[in-house]
């Protein structure tokens, strides 16, 4: 995860249009498969030993993720965007979730890339 963290210092934010990322995200497939793995992930933190001290540590990644895009790029809606990005990937490891997407969706912000449309 701190790998993951450390790739938002390289994300250049004044070269990116907010919008289309946004309406990258509003897409089918993109928003589809956000959602399905979002419950999946839930589902299995059912199932699986997800415990109260993932669950502060997943709201101290939130509140990590969320300061530090909203002081590069100034953008609310955004920083809460990526913040909830790195809690379902926080919480898809913590429980062991596999999906290739889900692979893919890791690869865009291990490579300091905000995932939207067809992964």
């Amino acid at each position: 995860m701190e790998e993951l963290l450390e790739a938002l210092n390289h994300m250049e934010f004044h070269t990116m249009y907010v919008e289309e990322i946004f309406q990258g995200r509003k897409r089918n497939d993109f928003d589809n498969e956000r959602i399905r793995a979002f419950i999946e992930v839930e589902l299995l933190k059912d199932i699986r030993t997800y415990k109260e001290e993932h669950r502060k540590q997943s709201d101290k990644i939130r509140g990590e993720v969320y300061r530090l895009i909203y002081g590069m790029c100034r953008n609310s809606r955004l920083a809460e965007c990526i913040a909830d990005d790195y809690c379902l990937i926080y919480d898809g490891q913590v429980v062991g979730y596999e999906d290739i997407w889900f692979l893919k969706f890791i690869q865009c912000y291990e490579a300091s890339v905000i995932p939207t449309g067809q992964l």
